[in-house]
């Protein structure tokens, strides 16, 4: 006698319990974007400390490097507050009895808790590191600058749209060798800023064009 197939938790759960779990996938998912996009804005920038020369160039590197990493900074700011916040609505739902504590629950809410402790401690490091140079540009870190601040979010923005533009031009040239991770990262982002920004003209904009690049992904790997 033919047994039925052991159906996956989540499949007999309700509506909510998927789309929280969906929603804490997502922001695990954006949370490790956003970290990938601040090593890749900072670069190889090694112990701040161990740049102190008296030189112009030497002078430009180092705010250079100062800057990457204040932009480092702020992305893993961005990723501890998402990570913190819905692992709060987590902890709410469980509670609640609108979330049950799954094996796939469990797996990426502890998953969550890691990245979290990760970008405090990254966090702290910067602090640190960048004090000084903290200290004379406030409005990095603040909404009172001339022209709007700095944010994480434009930051994320600014790198979806180069790594969608990069990947473009390599694949017109070289081939698509190589692209496919950029296009899966920039979708990555925007979907995630999509679902954090505060107006939905905004998020719909940006998952529409989460869509053509998922789309483009969807051609490249079924021509």
């Amino acid at each position: 006698m033919l047994e039925p197939p052991e159906l996956p938790e989540e499949t007999l759960m309700e509506r909510e319990h998927t789309d929280t779990l969906h929603d804490l996938s997502l922001v695990l998912d954006f949370a490790r974007g956003l970290m990938i996009v601040g090593d890749a804005r900072s670069g190889e920038t090694g112990d701040l400390a161990d740049y102190q020369q008296s030189s112009v160039t030497d002078q430009i590197s180092q705010f250079s490097r100062n800057w990457g990493a204040a932009e480092r900074l702020l992305l893993y700011m961005k990723a501890a507050e998402v990570v913190g916040s819905v692992l709060h609505l987590a902890r709410e739902r469980v509670n609640e009895g609108r979330l049950s504590p799954t094996a796939a629950v469990k797996k990426v809410v502890r998953c969550l808790n890691e990245e979290f402790r990760r970008c405090v401690a990254v966090c702290r490091s910067l602090s640190v590191d960048l004090a000084p140079f903290l200290a004379g540009k406030q409005r990095l870190m603040s909404g009172t600058g001339v022209g709007g601040s700095v944010t994480a979010e434009y930051i994320a923005y600014s790198h979806a749209l180069d790594l969608v533009r990069s990947a473009a031009l390599d694949e017109m040239f070289r081939g698509d060798c190589g692209v496919r991770e950029r296009y899966h990262l920039a979708a990555r982002l925007l979907e995630g800023l999509a679902l954090i920004l505060p107006t939905a003209h905004d998020a719909q904009l940006l998952h529409q064009y989460k869509q053509h690049v998922e789309q483009h992904l969807s051609a490249m790997e079924h021509p």
